[in-house]
């Protein structure tokens, strides 16, 4: 259960066009807390963005609102573990359940 989660997370995790970077619990309070978020690029290099919360989610594809979603990443992306570290403490993490 949880422990397959975090096995396919790692698995994902280390495809080419995937990252994932574990933000550490020493953080405290930061942007991600407002919510979960995704942004994506489309075919000819613009930015949109999807609010994900428990009924479903919002497209986002205003600029400004776009600009903001990607002020938030970068803000996380300062605070989060590199890639391979954030690899690395996944898969410790899930290790007493095999």
């Amino acid at each position: 259960m949880l422990a397959d989660q975090l096995r396919h997370l790692v698995a994902c995790a280390r495809r080419p066009h995937i990252r994932v970077h574990v933000l550490p619990q020493k953080v405290g309070l930061h942007a991600g807390l407002f919510g979960p978020f995704i942004l994506g690029r489309t075919a000819d290099g613009s930015w949109l963005g999807f609010l994900d919360n428990q009924t479903g989610g919002t497209a986002v594809d205003e600029n400004n609102e776009v600009a903001t979603l990607l002020g938030r990443w970068e803000s996380l992306r300062s605070d989060a573990l590199p890639r391979q570290q954030s690899i690395d403490l996944l898969e410790e993490i899930v290790k007493p359940w095999i």
